[in-house]
């Protein structure tokens, strides 16, 4: 029986990491049920664009089913695949209102908290 030591080196990206949870999702809808299975659709369309970190999705209750993309401008300028995410998601919920919200890195938190 053979046995062969592997070593396996890894190297610091030359990119900058992105801490998880940079593309905030808000879902608006009168139903909860819509609001789950639009928030389904979102981070399915994420995952095919091959996005570099998974959604933070928050469900609201509210009158006409709208989504909100919130993202700090860094990542917006960066990532391209944030305009084709909100593309995607406006296309396969056409009953849904969408929008990206791009603010300053520093006031996300209060931004998400509007």
């Amino acid at each position: 029986m053979l046995r062969a030591k592997i070593t396996l080196m890894i190297q610091p990206s030359q990119q900058n990491t992105v801490p998880k949870s940079r593309i905030h999702c808000t879902i608006q809808s009168a139903k909860r049920s819509l609001a789950r299975d639009i928030g389904k659709i979102a981070k399915n369309c994420a995952i095919d664009l091959k996005l570099p970190n998974p959604l933070s999705i928050r469900e609201t209750v509210g009158r006409s089913p709208h989504v909100t993309l919130t993202v700090d401008i860094e990542f917006a300028l960066s990532q391209h695949a944030i305009w084709k995410l909100a593309s995607r998601i406006a296309s396969f919920c056409p009953q849904a209102g969408v929008s990206t919200h791009i603010v300053p890195k520093d006031q996300l938190p209060s931004a998400l908290n509007a």
